[in-house]
């Protein structure tokens, strides 16, 4: 039991910093190439996050709704994938940009209840 809770703190922490580099990979991008184009990276950055998600859903005994927030963080980065042009460019640098903030929600509130301490029923 307590190497679960353990699991699911590093499985926080470690989703932090997926989400952060994701984040930060649209940020930075400005051109069509870096939309259509994903590198490698940013692939296997999505799949780990995935993968972390999905233990994290195992290990925990509840389910919330915010777990399933990040499938909208991902549809944000595949959208452009497959529709962007140059005429949207715009619109899609915005949905990809805040589309992945959507990956943090999870994995802040998760920690947040971490680390909130429990209030005694007296």
């Amino acid at each position: 039991m307590k190497s679960n809770k353990i699991i699911l703190h590093l499985a926080i922490v470690a989703k932090l910093i997926l989400s952060f580099f994701i984040s930060s990979y649209f940020w930075n991008t400005d051109t069509l190439y870096d939309i259509n184009n994903l590198p490698v990276y940013v692939l296997f950055l999505c799949v780990a996050y995935i993968v972390l998600q999905m233990i994290s859903r195992k290990i925990s005994t509840a389910q919330h709704w915010w777990d399933w927030v990040y499938y909208l963080g991902l549809l944000c980065i595949m959208l452009p994938v497959m529709l962007a042009n140059e005429e949207s460019l715009k619109m899609y640098n915005y949905i990809t940009d805040y589309g992945t903030l959507l990956l943090l929600i999870p994995v802040l509130v998760d920690g947040y209840l971490l680390i909130k301490p429990k209030s005694s029923q007296s």
